[in-house]
């Protein structure tokens, strides 16, 4: 299952704000051994969320996308994707009803003209309730495609994702992964891990030290039996290059 999630907001691209939803996101999927297939940040404007969008569902089985969901003018997420898709604004009982009871639950009092025009839907839509803020979110189904719209507010996009997104996700395959830090260059691994991954069909990965001190991590990923013959071939290579692995700079996970 390939998931996608796209952010929407200026105040992000300009540094005026951090995003904290494409953590979470990650975070969550990998618990259930699922990992984004692409992530893209956009600003306000409806020629680029609408390429965003086209994009992003070409390449996707589920689509997420946060923030924009509002009533200033710099929300236009629901405008966007009904203009992208085709799919018209109609009026929604549910999401009115919605929505009125956020603005009781909140305390919050509003004018007819804001309910009003908050109480539309993208046609087709199953409306996501917004148990913490005011806007709900949208379930789109697009023939074999999933595409979720959640509001950008932290807490309230966690919640949403949490209780209406993730449980109709299906788990991933797990992946074995073991994980070692070494006092070696890229430069002196990049045939190895090459050949690492071509005679055991496994992946590796490589991240380099942030600081100063600090050794090169190296991952490697696969199925178990595969990754455990390529730790063994790794642990002689290390050897013919003098170096001893400790249990301090072994780090295992079976995610």
């Amino acid at each position: 299952m390939k998931t996608s999630l796209m952010i929407i907001g200026d105040e992000l691209l300009r540094n005026e704000r951090e995003d904290l939803n494409a953590h979470f996101v990650i975070s969550k999927l990998k618990k259930k051994h699922l990992y984004l297939n692409k992530l893209l940040l956009t600003g306000d404007s409806e020629a680029s969320v609408k390429e965003g969008l086209l994009f992003l569902i070409a390449y996707s089985d589920v689509l997420i996308t946060s923030g924009g969901l509002g009533l200033t003018p710099d929300d236009i997420t629901l405008v966007t994707v009904s203009k992208t898709l085709g799919k018209p604004l109609v009026k929604d009982k549910t999401v009115q009803c919605y929505v009125l009871n956020s603005l009781k639950k909140i305390r919050q009092q509003a004018n007819k003209n804001y309910i009003e025009r908050m109480s539309y839907a993208i046609e087709g839509a199953i409306p996501i309730k917004n148990e913490i803020g005011v806007s709900p979110g949208m379930h789109l189904k697009i023939t074999n495609k999933h595409l979720f719209i959640l509001p950008g507010v932290p807490q309230e996009f966690n919640a949403m994702f949490t209780q209406y997104v993730l449980p109709l996700l299906t788990s991933g395959k797990r992946v074995f992964e073991k994980a070692f830090f070494v006092p070696l260059k890229e430069s002196d691994l990049v045939d190895f891990l090459e050949m690492l991954e071509t005679k055991y069909k496994i992946k590796t990965a490589s991240y380099p030290p942030i600081f100063k001190n600090s050794f090169l991590k190296i991952k490697l990923m696969g199925e178990k039996e595969s990754v455990n013959k390529a730790v063994k071939c790794f642990k002689v290579f290390l050897k013919s290059k003098g170096i001893k692995l400790k249990k301090d700079n072994q780090d295992k996970k079976d995610l």
